[in-house]
């Protein structure tokens, strides 16, 4: 690998790593003319040189740190070792983990390189996507932009954390190198299955109707089985080691057919080859960014019953339905030992979700996007893709454009919230844009995994809906609503646009934030109840909440959220701290 690749890389995550310590209050600072100041345990500081910082606490950091220890002597900071040691991290889990995400983002980088190569060089993205699909019946739009966002989670050092997976693994099944999985169809004997399917969509009849193959090979088989996708890697590594019991006395059959697939940005969600075909959540015994990428038994019953709940109320609610969708997890199924020994380890270990995929029901000139994919930078012609639609990198043109986003973003996951309870985690990685001619008509969301319940304003509408409250998916309290919220739609998606286009373009950020703000107030005003104006109260006026995901990971703590407080980019006057 380019040695330029790896030292860009780790200036990259270096920074990310430092701007997330200093935005979870991980440490004692002071501001500076120049700067911050972090003081060190052991005596001495660490000086900090920030050219700008912005309303939500992201810092443009100027240059490399410096350590003066207590005699003054200085020492450039160069590697993140270096400075986790000196401010008392010494949790060599993590710091072999954000090593891990410098070197698959530099393999990440090297990747765009290499395959932006095949991508003939144009004026416009939107008219290359457009006539590819013109020209290609198979080519996915969506499973282009996924496989062309090379950041990934734009605010965790982790970002691109993939432990224990080898180089070469990465490359191999990486969204970014363009993979293509081959799916390999585990086939469980029926009385050591669970399976949530609601929709009267089966997980074994999908993968069957899929691929002849696969079909012509399962019938054969003698005895009652069911079939469960696995990740290639997930069968090369966890399914041998693991699960050697049930391979031999004939609980599992691998098939020797496979399913052709595209890996999306999640890396271990994967998109059945074939324009509109489902996509497919498997469990990778990996972690990613803080956690290990399983799927839970739990989530396999939630997530069926969370696409039906939600699809109910979007049909039933046009404040909801006219501009906001969601992809229905169809079926969930998983493994269930005779043993209760590891129980949990055995059933997420072998488990999937089958998802229904928003480009086989777009309408006619509709492109489907991951919104991720608006802060990436196109193979194409070399821009972010936001600069792109906006028609202008301009303040005005870039205002206008958030605002029209906004309006298709916001009121239907604000009205979820206050009126039934529900706050969605509709981040930059969760939520699909859906355009038209440029603009953007609706959202789709995916994954509902991560959502909060208050069943107080839910149960107004519903009998009591079913859920697993093994997941941590219900509260009783509203502030646990409005934190999910701040978090997804503010910290990690909004905010990331705003602070992106204000560091590029070097433009205040108040102006986009106003925009927002208009759109927000509007929403949450539509509802006009008291539960509705508590959320807006608490959105903003109190300080804008953000999940404290360096500190989530030091402390082991995965299930409960911790948030930290940051400034509201909607309260009068609101400036960078």
């Amino acid at each position: 690998m380019n040695t330029s690749y790896e030292q860009q890389a780790e200036n990259y995550i270096f920074r990310l790593l430092l701007q997330s310590i200093i935005r979870e209050n991980l440490v004692s600072f002071n501001k500076t003319p120049q700067g911050l100041e972090i003081e060190v345990p052991k005596g001495g500081r660490v000086e900090v040189p920030v050219s700008r910082t912005y309303i939500l606490g992201h810092i443009d950091i100027g240059g490399s740190p410096v350590y003066v220890d207590p005699s003054g002597k200085k020492q450039e900071l160069q590697r993140m070792e270096e400075l986790l040691m000196l401010l008392g991290f010494r949790n060599e889990s993590f710091v072999k983990e954000m090593m891990n995400s410098a070197l698959n983002y530099a393999s990440a980088l090297e990747a765009f390189d290499k395959r932006k190569e095949s991508v003939p060089g144009q004026q416009d993205t939107w008219e290359y996507v457009i006539n590819r699909t013109k020209n290609d019946r198979n080519f996915s739009p969506l499973v282009f932009f996924e496989q062309w966002v090379i950041d990934g989670h734009t605010t965790h050092p982790g970002t691109r954390t993939r432990l224990p997976m080898s180089p070469e693994d990465v490359r191999k099944y990486a969204p970014e190198w363009g993979a293509s999985p081959e799916l390999v169809p585990l086939a469980v004997r029926t009385d050591r299955v669970r399976e949530t399917a609601p929709f009267h969509t089966t997980m074994t009849g999908t993968l069957t109707e899929t691929s002849p193959e696969v079909k012509e090979e399962f019938e054969v088989l003698s005895g009652s089985y069911r079939l469960i996708p696995l990740h290639p890697w997930q069968a090369d590594h966890t399914l041998p080691v693991y699960y050697k019991k049930e391979l031999e006395d004939g609980t599992m059959i691998p098939l020797a057919s496979r399913l052709p697939s595209y890996a999306l940005m999640s890396f271990r969600t994967m998109a059945l080859a074939g324009y509109g075909a489902p996509h497919l959540k498997t469990a990778m015994n990996v972690q990613m960014t803080s956690a290990v990428r399983t799927v839970s038994a739990a989530s396999t019953r939630n997530a069926p019953v969370m696409a039906g709940l939600l699809t109910e109320i979007a049909g039933k609610d046009a404040d909801i339905g006219e501009t906001t969708t969601f992809s229905r997890d169809l079926a969930g199924i998983h493994y269930a030992p005779d043993d209760d020994r590891d129980r949990s380890f055995f059933e997420k270990n072998v488990a999937s979700i089958l998802r229904e995929n928003p480009e086989a029901a777009l309408q006619e000139g509709e492109i489907a996007m991951p919104a991720a994919a608006l802060i990436s930078t196109s193979p194409v012609t070399g821009s972010l893709l936001i600069e792109e639609l906006a028609g202008e990198t301009t303040e005005e043109a870039f205002i206008s454009f958030l605002e029209t986003y906004a309006r298709v973003l916001l009121p239907g996951v604000t009205r979820l919230m206050s009126e039934y309870g529900i706050a969605m985690e509709a981040h930059l990685q969760n939520t699909v844009v859906i355009l038209k001619d440029r603009h953007p008509v609706r959202i789709d969301i995916r994954d509902c995994g991560g959502v909060r319940i208050l069943p107080e304003r839910l149960n107004r509408h519903f009998e009591e809906a079913p859920i697993d409250p093994s997941t941590n998916l219900l509260t009783d309290k509203e502030e646990d609503l409005t934190d999910i919220f701040s978090h997804a739609l503010f910290h990690n998606h909004l905010g990331e646009i705003i602070m992106i286009l204000a560091s590029r373009h070097a433009l205040p950020e108040a102006g986009m934030w106003a925009a927002v703000r208009r759109v927000l107030e509007e929403s949450l005003h539509s509802s006009d109840t008291e539960q509705a104006a508590r959320d807006e109260e608490r959105l903003t006026t109190r300080p804008a909440r953000m999940k404290s995901l360096v500190r989530m990971r030091l402390s082991g703590q995965f299930t409960d959220y911790e948030f930290v407080d940051t400034p509201n980019p909607f309260q009068e006057g609101g400036e960078p701290v």
